[in-house]
């Protein structure tokens, strides 16, 4: 069975779909901490003006997101990379 990729930056209109994919990527974590973690709450249309976003889709499909910096990029930053269950293995 093959399955299809796609990498693309993302646009402004993409900012639901981010928010959306990071908020299931994180709900696991809100009983162990007690509260939602930063990237749930972050403000991704405010946040597309000043990072670069790209997108991973399998089969159509919105499975990771890959967060970098628009102007200059620092090795000492690692990118922030949420994920679908589907795209680690789960369900």
């Amino acid at each position: 069975m093959s399955e299809a990729f796609e990498l693309r930056q993302a646009v402004a209109a993409d900012a639901a779909a981010i928010r959306e994919l990071t908020r299931r990527a994180y709900a696991k974590w809100v009983p162990v901490v007690g509260r939602e973690p930063k990237p749930m709450l972050a403000d991704y249309d405010a946040a597309m003006l000043k990072h670069r976003f790209d997108l991973l889709y399998v089969d159509g499909a919105l499975t990771g997101t890959m967060r970098g910096l628009r102007f200059k990029p620092s090795p000492a930053a690692p990118p922030l990379v949420p994920g679908a269950d589907r795209a680690r293995g789960g369900a």
